[in-house]
């Protein structure tokens, strides 16, 4: 039970940990409740027994060579600053797209700025900066992809 609390700030309390952790537990089964309250439980495990997971399979697999890519193009975009081995870079851009999924408008790219910064001993401003030149040239690429 300790591995889950370690990564919360020294000045919380255990006491305060644990009813952090309850909390987190609470609000994770009211909103998986809320999301399942119409679901028909039996008509879902049928679909269940039916799926083809090899096509799960496949997209993690090509969803996480995609962001090792990314990463890959990210250390890029770093090297002038500092240079940062692929792992981390990996590491710091999915925690940065696992809070775009739960933030509006990108504020995970903030919390993969910040992320890196602190692991890396960098300026957040300067991981931001190569987060912003990689949006650019996103949009620049699927700019020149639609004319074609």
């Amino acid at each position: 039970m300790r591995k889950f609390f370690r990564k919360l700030p020294s000045w919380i309390s255990n006491n305060n940990r644990l009813i952090i952790f309850i909390a987190g537990i609470i609000v994770g089964g009211i909103f998986l409740f809320l999301s399942l309250r119409n679901v028909d439980i039996g008509e879902m495990f049928k679909s269940l027994t039916k799926a083809n997971y090899w096509y799960i399979l496949l997209s993690i697999f090509i969803l996480m060579f995609s962001h090792y890519l990314r990463a890959l193009r990210w250390q890029i975009f770093l090297a002038p600053i500092k240079i940062i081995n692929s792992r981390s870079l990996f590491s710091a851009l999915v925690i940065g797209y696992a809070a775009n999924t739960f933030v509006p408008a990108h504020l995970g790219d903030f919390l993969r700025a910040f992320v890196l910064g602190k692991r890396h001993n960098i300026y957040t401003s300067k991981t931001f900066a190569s987060i912003v030149l990689e949006r650019i040239v996103d949009i620049l690429y699927k700019n020149k992809l639609c004319r074609l």
